[in-house]
């Protein structure tokens, strides 16, 4: 923030710079723990593959480090919003025969 607005401006923009300041560091404390994630797959896969080929008892081909890197796909908001979608109808269904067991069991009495 610059000391002009700090000293002269209003308040109110002190938290507005803190707030963007909280969510840049946040955003890219995220950022950098998918990056330690990612070194981790990328590391197991590495490590499983080499143990696989000193310790496997078999005579075929050695398994051999990926040629490209993982696939990094995010998925779109419309791909989020069909998911969530799919999984609510799911919960209705369920919901739904559990209501139906009930009043079945109602009847029975």
């Amino acid at each position: 923030m610059p000391m002009n607005e700090f000293w002269y401006d209003e308040p109110e923009l002190l938290w507005t710079y803190r707030t963007f300041y909280m969510n840049k560091q946040k955003a890219k404390a995220e950022d950098d723990n998918y990056n330690a994630w990612l070194l981790g797959s990328y590391f197991w896969d590495v490590v499983s593959k080499v143990i696989y080929n000193n310790f496997s008892r078999r005579n075929g081909p050695a398994l051999e480090y990926m040629e490209r890197p993982y696939e990094l796909k995010s998925q779109s908001e419309e791909e989020r919003r069909i998911e969530k979608k799919k999984r609510l109808e799911e919960k209705i269904k369920e919901r739904n025969q559990k209501i139906k067991e009930i009043l079945k069991n109602n009847k029975k009495e």
